[in-house]
């Protein structure tokens, strides 16, 4: 069995295309969450809306590795970590604004 992924490579790595049906899980579940908030969107307007949220989560927790990964001062991780809830729920506000 084959699943569409994002990326024409997910079926030569198993690991690549347990993530791709993992994010796919998510995005539908958020998708859901929309969909009982908002009952009126149509379901083109969920799935943008969703996956507008999906791509702002990925971007801070990739932000948030390369950070810890290259950051040795606590301070300055510290700093990050507090930072990091507020740049969450200011990305997630963002991607509703243009609705």
């Amino acid at each position: 069995m084959l699943l569409v992924a994002g990326d024409s490579h997910s079926h030569q790595n198993p690991g690549l295309l347990a993530l791709s049906v993992v994010w796919l899980r998510y995005h539908n579940a958020m998708a859901t969450q929309l969909h009982a908030q908002h009952p009126s969107w149509s379901d083109e307007r969920l799935f943008h809306a969703a996956r507008r949220r999906i791509i702002a989560i990925l971007q801070v927790r990739t932000t948030t590795l390369m950070l810890v990964e290259t950051s040795c001062s606590l301070p300055a991780l510290a700093f990050w970590l507090q930072l990091r809830l507020s740049v969450s729920a200011i990305a997630i506000a963002f991607t509703e604004l243009k609705y």
